[in-house]
């Protein structure tokens, strides 16, 4: 194991992270979707705690096309750590941020005409394209234009000489319950949304709406991109979904022990002596140590 950013003042507890765990249960994802459907991997909120940078490179090693990340700082982390992947800040730029988002390379989510129209802007005076993905809201009414607007906005968003429409997409209004009829009626919605965007001529190549628990159960969800989070660092979005897959919980041990002094499993005992690329380790309020 090695320190690579130093550790924060706090109790001294750890958590230490499978990064294998991470990579396998990314390849299980890959492996529940049809040939050529992505995985976009999330790691947002600091990758659910177990570390954004040291998570992104494991989903990638593990077969992930692209990362999800919630805010432009947090697509700005990776980028700062050397990770030139595909980012998509699903929720969006806040105004101000436009200039960050063009300069970082980031796809942000779209679902104003204003808001494509800045990021169009800040592309222009960069000399630059910008990527958007135009969020639908096809019932979690938190983002997204309505369903009857998308074919609308996304003529207009096209129509930018700076904006590159290469997805589009929409949030379950429920993390896991996905096999209900409000969860089918919201994937009908979309389907609709995505066939009026085609009419327009509009195909664009990433369409996702697919969360953990649909990856796991909802197959007609998976369209040309699924985004899972949770099942990625081990853990079903619903208990009768653990059976759909083997997952690896990646987090396997909390403690108050300091780090010299806490033993090694026989398992990951490797880990700790293997050199550093295949070890890492980041700071947090509780420090998280990733092995390979």
């Amino acid at each position: 194991m090695q320190d690579v950013e130093g550790r924060t003042p706090g109790r001294p507890t750890i958590a230490e992270v499978s990064l294998q765990a991470l990579r396998e249960n990314c390849r299980q994802a890959a492996a529940l979707v049809p040939p050529g459907v992505a995985v976009l991997a999330v790691v947002k909120a600091d990758g659910y705690g177990h570390g954004a940078v040291a998570a992104a490179r494991a989903f990638l090693d593990g077969g992930a096309a692209g990362l999800g990340v919630s805010m432009a700082a947090e697509g700005r982390e990776l980028r700062r750590a050397g990770i030139d992947a595909p980012i998509v800040v699903l929720g969006g730029a806040f105004p101000g941020e436009e200039a960050a988002v063009v300069a970082d390379d980031l796809a942000a989510a779209v679902w104003t005409l204003e808001g494509g129209r800045a990021l169009a802007a800040a592309a222009r005076a960069a000399g630059r394209t910008a990527a958007v993905h135009l969020k639908v809201n096809t019932g979690m009414t938190r983002l997204g234009c309505e369903v009857s607007d998308a074919r609308a906005l996304g003529e207009a968003l096209v129509a930018e000489l700076h904006l590159r429409l290469d997805g589009v997409f929409s949030h379950f209004a429920s993390a896991d319950a996905v096999d209900t009829e409000t969860a089918r009626a919201q994937i009908a919605r979309f389907a609709g949304a995505v066939e009026d965007l085609a009419t327009a001529g509009i195909r664009p190549r990433w369409v996702h709406l697919a969360n953990s628990a649909a990856v796991l159960s909802q197959p007609s969800a998976h369209f040309t991109m699924v985004r899972p989070g949770i099942m990625l660092y081990g853990y079903p979005p619903a208990a009768d979904l653990a059976s759909r897959a083997r997952l690896q919980p990646a987090r396997w041990r909390r403690g108050n022990t300091p780090p010299a002094a806490l033993s090694t499993p026989a398992s990951t005992r490797r880990a700790s002596t293997t050199s550093a690329s295949h070890c890492a380790s980041r700071p947090a309020r509780d420090p998280i140590s990733a092995l390979s």
